[in-house]
């Protein structure tokens, strides 16, 4: 900061320096309220004692940069939680307690009780009461077959950057670290602990090993809440023990779970049978809601009937832990009412690997709708609705993994797909894939939070399905969509996995184009310039091939990629070229006028930052017109506020008029379109020109 008091001498002092990125840079300048010198200089002094500066300072690594960035977008939390339940009673004394060790900063907490007492639902019950007093919260459930690295990326989605998602393991752990230290307070939320402490001691496992040191090295502003079955998690922790429901609460669930079937007020001695197999089930919710579920009227005899069964079947049970026995009884009772028919279905469902939708479930087993509430109603799948555009509810299913793992012990012998299910299986996930990528711009919040549900963990039904293609090119194509769609919604590490797979292929079937494709691609997963060069060079030896060879389209559609590349680079005059070489190919062959508007549309960007203001506004022009004849509305929409754009920065006279009636065409077909995501894009584009207009509305 300027020091007018300050000497030349002073002021030219190294110890008055400090070295940033320019991105920061411009940041700190423009903030001098915020990022104050004494704020600089607690930087410069923190960042001499950090060993790992000259390193991240060598590969470009933004630590400032990612810091403030955040600190200009907290709080930042979940909307919603996996396992949260609307249906949640009793828990107060526990509750109580966590919120009293988490507000006097107890590092660890470890909620801890079998599979089925309710830690999930009643440690987000917590959070939800303390979400306040954090500024960033990161939920993340562990499988036993999580990679380090694949944790650290779950960790980073907080972040919202794709910079982070790109580095290598270590600089991803150790910048972690110093972000989580320097963001205000935070609160990690860990499920199914036991997914690491189990395997920690008994199958030595270097990713879960690195997982547990990870968090037990974090800083002190974090916090973290943990499930887990074990009593021993992390270092230092302090333990709930979370035990089976009171006897009141216990009977209000089962009601609540029954109520269609119950008279209104409840007889006492209804209310008393309920309670014997409450007390018998020792109170364990999960229990509860299954035998809430399955009860469907009769009274105090069918509640005889249904304590005197259970009572049989765990005094007779031997195959499971003493623990499980109760829920493994109440399961079985379940299971038993229903129809074999429906026995079927509930197992076949386990055949998929991740969470599921209705369609799904309909087009490789041909379950209905009603049959999935029914189930859901009984406790024996879980459901969750995912908000979407115009408040419209996508649901997704999946199973408690108590009910998953008894249901497959029971019939693990035929614990596959038939091979006509298998063909509708890859048949619906490769169509779904299509779906999805043709659509995702209809409804980015619903189709971004499925295609996160759906490809979790190392197994899921998009992989599965995919590895299933036969047909080389036919896998080759979906793994490209799916991968571009998890670029899109910043899942790299994942669509890194489905971009290898098409590049695997495209290598046996030598086919140069694809791989150049691929090439792109993977670079984008991993900031690895080395493969967009590598990329870049094939498609410019395609582009003078398919010339030599009259095989303009294709030609231009190489020299359309090169001058994308370029324009990332910054390349705006090697950009402007490879546009104008794929706009002449493109002209020399008919069929072509859809190639021709998106170059026209591409190629303003350099035009513009060459300061070629009337060229990209004729070009500008063809592009909005070529759409409109090829009745193109979304593109039309688009080339029409990229005309804007282009009048309003050369604001001659008269062109902000211009712009503000090209940007109102946008809006009209927007409109019209229901296009929401173009809406934005206009609305901002709009209020920009009116604060060069000097107007106020």
């Amino acid at each position: 900061r300027y020091n007018r008091d300050q000497s030349d001498l002073e002021r030219d002092n190294p110890e008055n320096g400090i070295l940033l990125c320019s991105n920061c840079h411009t940041l700190i300048d423009g903030n001098p309220v915020k990022y104050t010198t004494q704020v600089l200089h607690d930087w410069k002094q923190s960042d001499q004692n950090s060993p790992k500066l000259q390193d991240w300072l060598d590969k470009r690594i933004p630590f400032m940069s990612v810091i403030s960035s955040l600190q200009e977008n907290l709080p930042i939390r979940p909307s919603s939680y996996h396992g949260e339940n609307s249906l949640f009673l009793g828990r107060d004394v526990e509750i109580s307690e966590i919120i009293d060790l988490i507000s006097n900063r107890n590092k660890v907490i470890s909620v801890v009780g079998e599979g089925g007492v309710g830690k999930s639902s009643m440690t987000i019950k917590v959070i939800r009461k303390v979400e306040n007093s954090f500024d960033i919260i990161i939920p993340v459930s562990l499988s036993p077959d999580i990679t380090y690295h694949n944790f650290l990326q779950e960790l980073v989605k907080f972040a919202n950057s794709s910079f982070l998602n790109s580095l290598e393991t270590n600089d991803l752990k150790d910048l972690l670290r110093e972000i989580l230290g320097n963001v205000g307070r935070i609160l990690f939320f860990v499920d199914n602990y036991e997914n690491v402490a189990d395997f920690i001691d008994s199958h030595p496992n270097e990713n879960l090993k690195r997982i547990h040191s990870f968090l037990e090295s974090l800083p002190p502003n974090v916090s973290i809440v943990l499930n887990s079955r074990n009593r021993s998690n992390l270092a230092g922790e302090t333990t709930i023990n979370l035990h089976g429901l009171s006897p009141d609460i216990a009977v209000d669930l089962f009601i609540q779970m029954a109520r269609n079937y119950l008279p209104n007020p409840i007889p006492e001695e209804v209310r008393l049978k309920i309670f014997d197999i409450c007390k018998m089930v020792e109170g364990h919710p999960l229990a509860i809601k299954l035998l809430g579920g399955a009860y469907k009227g009769g009274g105090v005899s069918r509640l005889k009937e249904m304590y005197d069964e259970l009572f049989s079947s765990i005094q007779s049970m031997r195959e499971h832990s003493e623990r499980h026995r109760s829920i493994a009884a109440c399961f079985n009772y379940s299971y038993r009412r229903l129809t074999p028919k429906l026995q079927k279905y509930l197992f076949r469902l386990t055949l998929f690997k991740s969470f599921f939708i209705r369609d799904a479930a309909m087009e490789i087993f041909g379950i209905q709708e009603s049959v999935l509430t029914d189930f859901f109603q009984r406790t024996l799948l879980r459901r969750s609705a995912i908000q979407g555009k115009g408040g419209q509810e996508t649901l997704v299913y999946d199973f408690h993994p108590l009910i998953k793992s008894f249901l497959i012990s029971s019939n693990s012998k035929n614990f596959a797909f038939t091979p006509y299910e298998l063909k509708r299986y890859i048949k619906f996930y490769s169509n779904f894939i299509r779906r999805l990528y043709d659509s995702f711009y209809d409804d980015i919040p619903t189709k971004s939070k499925l295609i996160e549900l759906m490809s979790g963990g190392t197994a899921n039904d998009f992989w599965e399905a995919i590895n299933g293609i036969e047909n080389e090119s036919k896998r080759s194509v979906i793994s490209n969509l799916l991968g571009l769609l998890l670029l899109q919604t910043g899942h790299k590490a994942i669509a890194l996995r489905y971009h290898q797979i098409c590049y695997d292929i495209d290598n046996r079937q030598e086919d140069i184009d694809r791989i150049a494709n691929d090439l792109t691609n993977i670079a984008a997963c991993i900031s690895e310039s080395a493969y967009s060069e590598k990329a870049l060079s094939i498609r410019r030896d395609l582009a003078k091939k398919f010339e030599s060879e009259a095989k303009y389209k294709k030609a231009g559609r190489q020299y359309l990629s090169i001058g994308g590349y370029c324009a990332q680079k910054g390349d705006y005059a090697a950009a402007e070229v490879s546009y104008k070489t794929a706009i002449k190919n493109f002209r020399k062959q008919t069929g072509t006028d859809m190639d021709i508007a998106d170059s026209m549309q591409n190629i303003t960007l350099p035009l513009l930052k060459n300061e070629k203001y009337k060229e990209a506004i004729d070009c500008a022009k063809e592009s909005v017109a070529l759409y409109e004849k090829l009745g193109h509305k979304w593109s039309a929409a688009g080339a029409s506020a990229n005309l804007s754009i282009c009048y309003s920065k050369r604001n001659e006279p008269g062109d902000l008029d211009y712009a503000l009636q090209a940007i109102e065409k946008a809006t009209e077909m927007d409109l019209g379109e229901k296009n929401t995501r173009g809406l934005i894009r206009d609305y901002r584009i709009t209020s920009e020109i009116y604060q060069k207009m000097n107007r106020p509305d």
